[in-house]
């Protein structure tokens, strides 16, 4: 990419980027294998661009359905974009939002997207009729990042859904999105909230701090559980999970999960909520280039896992470096 690389969203073969130049572009990398032998000796042709579409804004959150088919996009001038690769189609949608859109993330069966902006709100879209379905607000806090809970729960005798929405003064809380209120109110961080993830089966949320703190509370009792200090003093940029055994460290778990930071460092961990095992699996870290001109800090570094048989991959994004590398948690290259 020409700019710095802000979003980076993985699908089974397909890599989806936007960029501060104000394209969302989505990428063909089936030759995965020619890279890993290869490495920068492999040709230039392993990674190809199909599509690329010119928005109104930075890209600074995407949320596409499991094909990279067709998604929700967000940008700095505070609109929504859908676009629908298939088509060649970009719609702007009417968001509502008074500023910055700093998330978007689709629910669990693809009726509806949710997003969040600087302006402390979060609105949960229905995708078929492209309307505003609730919206919820806080004042005087900036919401920055947002998760949809991966199953809904019968409460209340009925089916619920709900999205947790972390914001700037360190709490998030839960919204039922079915009954269009908050149901519960977390403290786990002292810093902002700067990203958030639920894990594989809902039963825990994992949040990341601008003070690099990880934390994993119950959406059930409101408790943390625990607080990862392994990334304290660098901004956690992503927080993510995946559902897969792991023994080839000796570990057992039943999902893996991943946290970087602005010091381009990865962390990937196996745990089992259920029997409370929480153990390091492994760490990735990367030089970092040098700051350009203007920056005083550099731009966070993205990761993201894609299953590849015979083990798994994490797509790492750097804003400085404009390019993604690809790791190997089996064969580590």
């Amino acid at each position: 990419d020409e700019g710095e690389i802000g979003v980076l969203v993985c699908r089974h073969n397909k890599l989806l980027s936007g960029s501060n130049t104000k394209r969302i572009r989505l990428w063909a990398v089936a030759a995965v294998q020619e890279l890993r032998l290869k490495g920068p000796h492999a040709r230039s042709s392993s990674v190809l661009l199909e599509h690329e579409m010119t928005l109104d804004g930075t890209i600074v959150s995407a949320a596409f359905d499991d094909s990279l088919e067709m998604g929700i996009v967000g940008t700095t001038a505070g609109t929504l974009w859908y676009i629908n690769w298939v088509e060649s189609t970009s719609i702007r949608l009417i968001s509502g939002h008074k500023n910055k859109v700093t998330e978007v993330c689709f629910s669990p069966d693809e009726s509806h997207c949710a997003t969040c902006g600087e302006d402390g709100s979060v609105r949960i879209w229905a995708l078929g009729s492209m309307e505003l379905v609730v919206q919820f607000q806080v004042l005087n806090q900036s919401c920055q990042c947002l998760a949809w809970e991966p199953h809904a729960l019968v409460r209340w005798g009925a089916e619920s859904q709900h999205v947790v929405a972390g914001y700037s003064d360190g709490t998030m809380r839960v919204f039922s999105v079915s009954r269009t209120e908050m149901e519960l109110k977390m403290h786990p961080h002292s810093a902002a909230l700067t990203a958030l993830a639920y894990s594989t089966e809902g039963e825990m949320i994992l949040s990341g701090g601008k003070d690099g703190l990880v934390a994993v509370s119950s959406p059930r009792t409101g408790m943390t559980i625990r607080v990862l200090a392994d990334h304290k003093g660098s901004c956690i940029t992503v927080l993510q999970c995946t559902r897969k055994q792991y023994h080839d460290f000796g570990v057992e778990g039943s999902e893996l999960w991943l946290a970087t930071s602005l010091d381009r460092r990865v962390s990937v961990w196996a745990s089992d909520w259920l029997k409370d095992k929480c153990e390091l699996l492994d760490w990735l870290s990367f030089p970092a280039p040098a700051s350009p001109q203007g920056l005083s800090s550099l731009p966070p570094s993205l990761a993201a896992f894609c299953p590849w048989e015979p083990g798994t991959l994490v797509y790492v994004g750097f804003g400085v470096q404009k390019e993604a590398l690809f790791y190997s948690l089996r064969q580590k290259q």
